[in-house]
């Protein structure tokens, strides 16, 4: 199974909805908050750039 990482940001009504659905189909996932971390901030957009 895939593993889920959802990067979030305080007040993030998107990314609240988006735990809640992951919670409601009992999906594992991991949550990064990239307001103040720089790093995981970089690993986002490179992330996202391979797609």
């Amino acid at each position: 199974m895939p593993q889920i990482t959802v990067y979030t940001v305080p007040n993030c009504a998107d990314c609240e909805a988006v735990k809640r659905l992951l919670t409601s189909q009992g999906a594992a996932f991991a949550e990064q908050n990239v307001r103040d971390q720089w790093f995981v901030q970089s690993r986002w957009i490179k992330e996202a750039s391979l797609r």
